[in-house]
């Protein structure tokens, strides 16, 4: 059982009190022996640990940020939901390192997978913006992220991290990289200026303008 001790002088603290019979030879209960343990601060740290969980996941959902796992002691992966939903797969699909990798784009498959493997090899965190193929064919844009967790002694024991879609921005980014090569080679001059500085200085003119 557990239960809260309030005392007049200190904080409260919470205690988990256990009781066992202990029986004559009748098989009577003769005794009973108490044992109380203070699991104030267990209880706290289990309570901490559950908020960041339920805000990690809310993030999450919020962001579109998949989180994943890779074990080095059992080798074995773990994915999100918001992952297994980038990749166009169930979530009873059984996953691994090398079908992560697979699922980018061919042409930035080398890259993912060295960044993953010094991550494992040598413990070096990565954050790169690759194109992710899903089972239905559809290319996305994603960030994916690598950071290696460490044991007592110092060795690579896992690596998390995260994998967000970017291909909105990225598409935005595109378009608004099509739109200025489109004003640089424009026939006409083209000038922006900000009447905000001193002197409405010019800030941007196209080669039209030169």
């Amino acid at each position: 059982h557990e239960c809260i001790i309030k005392r007049p002088h200190a904080d409260d603290v919470l205690l988990s009190v256990n009781a066992v019979p202990i029986r004559r030879e009748s098989d009577a209960v003769d005794h009973v022996l108490l044992t109380l343990e203070d699991i104030t601060a267990r209880r706290a740290h289990v309570e901490t640990r559950e908020r960041q969980v339920d805000l990690f996941r809310k993030a999450q959902d919020i962001a579109n940020v998949g989180a994943w796992e890779y074990d080095l002691r059992t080798e074995e992966f773990y994915w999100t939901d918001q992952v297994y939903e980038l990749y166009g797969l169930p979530t009873d699909v059984a996953v691994t390192s090398e079908r992560g990798i697979e699922g980018y784009h061919p042409s930035d498959r080398a890259d993912i997978r060295a960044a993953f493997e010094r991550a494992v090899g040598s413990g070096e965190s990565y954050d790169l913006e690759l194109r992710l193929i899903d089972a239905n064919d559809d290319l996305r844009w994603v960030r994916t992220r690598g950071e290696p967790q460490y044991n007592d002694d110092g060795e690579v024991v896992r690596v998390r991290g995260t994998i967000q879609d970017i291909t909105e921005r990225k598409t935005r980014e595109d378009e608004l990289q099509q739109m200025r090569n489109a004003v640089d080679r424009a026939p006409i001059g083209i000038v922006v200026s900000d009447p905000t500085q001193e002197d409405n200085p010019l800030i941007y003119v196209n080669d039209g303008f030169v």
